[in-house]
């Protein structure tokens, strides 16, 4: 499987919205933190965090997603194809990545231009579709006070 940097931050991104979103859970009488809670605190509880959200048992709820996956191993696929029917020649398109995700929209396109700024709206409906744990995001609402 072609795990790439994409993926890596995927999975980055993903273990800090769940430590985010578990925030408000504080250590027990014991002193330990509960099962539901995501920290970086130590390398231990870091570690941790990571382990549970690769764990291919909660899949698809884990990260990366499947499909994620699947839409990294088709374009790996694509540029074994570009490479091979350009006899083996660096093809530097296909590597043309600074620091995200580009397509062939975005390949030779304007790099500049003006920022659209997204609407309160999008953002929690981008943030809803990020939630990949319901119960951190049932108790990030819960730990708001926020009730319908």
């Amino acid at each position: 499987m072609p795990w790439d940097n994409s993926l890596n931050k995927d999975i980055d991104d993903d273990v800090l919205l769940h430590v985010v979103l578990t925030d408000h859970v504080k250590k027990g009488d014991d002193g330990k933190y509960p099962p539901e809670k995501y920290s970086l605190e130590t390398p231990q509880l870091g570690a941790e965090a990571y382990r549970r959200r690769i764990d291919p048992s909660i899949l698809p709820l884990g990260s990366p997603t499947p499909s994620r996956i699947v839409h990294d191993i088709e374009k790996a696929l694509n540029a074994f194809k570009v490479v091979y029917e350009h006899g083996g020649a660096q093809c530097p398109w296909l590597a043309n990545q600074n620091g995200h995700r580009r397509d062939s929209r975005t390949l030779g396109g304007n790099w500049g231009g003006i920022r659209v700024r997204k609407s309160a709206e999008a953002l929690v409906q981008e943030m809803e579709k990020r939630w990949h744990n319901i119960d951190a995001a049932v108790q990030a609402v819960m730990a708001t006070g926020i009730e319908e």
